[in-house]
């Protein structure tokens, strides 16, 4: 039996584009911060705000890109990846479900949330305006960190650092047009512009990672109405 190695090479390879993945959200909310600052300091306290909270949900649900790749992985390694083929869209579904849920529950107690961040008066009501928008990006954000676990699991951290990367980029540029707008064209829409731009990038993070597992995996998001064995292993570990 041939031992194989595994070298430093091999462990960059995957290491270093796992961490750029995990930048695409923070910087998302960082370039969103250093545009509105240019705006005034009301608006600029409301997403610094709204977007730390943002951020502490999106990071406190997503176990779940740990647990898939790690179900995806015991899976790949034993070249039976046929095994869960129908645990993919059922664990893709619970998490959008999740994000719908969250969405709703903290839409619903946004002033109440943000008045514990002590917001009040014209800070209060820009958060409001901030995340009432970008809040619909919570069932996105945790189906595209689920997508990723599972790339991860197939030992390909590169496609999500692609997307990740990508995601930024959208968010830069659409950070500027509709928050400063464009002369006769875009008229600027300041805050809200932000939030717009943050949705957008989360949108096409998501469909991105979607066309990726139709393209470059054996998985199909078809949902069976049987419930995977690994289901309650996934849901335990996350």
């Amino acid at each position: 039996m041939v031992e194989e190695r595994i070298n430093r090479k091999e462990i960059n390879r995957l290491a270093i584009p796992a961490i750029l993945m995990g930048i695409s959200e923070p910087v998302i909310t960082l370039v969103d911060t250093a545009f509105i600052g240019r705006i005034g300091t009301a608006e600029l306290a409301a997403v610094g705000i709204a977007g730390s909270f943002y951020l502490m949900m999106v990071w406190i649900l997503s176990q779940t890109l740990t647990a898939i790749a790690a179900i995806v992985s015991r899976y790949y390694g034993k070249r039976k990846l046929d095994g869960i083929a129908i645990l993919i869209p059922q664990a893709l579904l619970s998490n959008l479900l999740l994000g719908i849920a969250i969405l709703i529950l903290t839409k619903s107690f946004a002033s109440e949330i943000f008045g514990l961040y002590k917001a009040e008066n014209e800070v209060l009501e820009n958060c409001l305006v901030y995340f009432n928008t970008r809040s619909f990006g919570f069932p996105f954000t945790l189906g595209t960190l689920l997508l990723f676990g599972i790339f991860r699991g197939l030992q390909n951290t590169t496609w999500a650092m692609y997307i990740s990367v990508f995601g930024a980029i959208v968010n830069l540029g659409l950070d500027y047009l509709l928050i400063f707008g464009f002369p006769g064209i875009i008229e600027p829409l300041g805050l809200a512009g932000a939030a717009w731009a943050s949705l957008s990038a989360q949108i096409l993070m998501f469909l991105l990672a979607v066309g990726i597992v139709y393209a470059k995996t054996p998985f199909k998001l078809r949902v069976s109405q049987k419930l995977h064995p690994e289901y309650k292993n996934l849901v335990g570990m996350s």
